[in-house]
């Protein structure tokens, strides 16, 4: 990954989405570890989990997207932040970015039966749905590619 900061590095390891790492060095240096980055619609937001570490010999306070947090010598702290961006970190002169959501549009689902197929879109909390009541039979929800989304097929749906 690139460094966001002249004292802050940002590394990508196997960490669930949502979940962010900032280590405090005994230096002061910041550090960020993320999983992968969160899809997260225009207009919403999205959980992320920012764990702070400390390996400071002292107690400190890391500001955490505005809030601050306590963190106790050689502690960790956390902040849960509703993101739609990057979230940014500091502590005292040091300075960082938690890059763990990427915007995306909002995904075209086709619902396809025997019967015909409809559309949908998901709204900014990701939810969606079609219009009407289904026919009893066997239904696949089919995702279109892009928009930060992986293509892909459901399993086979059936409806009675």
């Amino acid at each position: 990954m690139t460094r966001v900061a002249t004292d802050c590095s940002t590394s990508l390891l196997k960490f669930p989405p949502g979940l962010a790492l900032v280590t405090v060095g005994a230096d002061g240096a910041l550090t960020v570890r993320i999983g992968l980055r969160r899809p997260v619609v225009r207009g919403a937001t999205v959980q992320v989990d920012v764990v702070v570490d400390s390996a400071a010999g002292r107690d400190l306070v890391v500001v955490v997207d505005g809030v601050e947090v306590p963190v106790p010598a050689g502690g960790a702290g956390l902040r849960t932040v509703d993101a739609t961006g990057p979230v940014p970190v500091t502590c005292e002169a040091a300075r960082c970015t938690v890059d763990a959501v990427v915007p995306t549009a909002a995904a075209t689902l086709r619902l396809a039966s025997p019967h015909g197929a409809r559309w949908s879109v998901t709204d900014a909390t990701g939810a969606w749905s079609f219009a009407g009541a289904l026919q009893p039979g066997t239904y696949r929800v089919r995702c279109a590619p892009g928009h930060g989304l992986a293509p892909g097929v459901s399993t086979s749906l059936v409806v009675e």
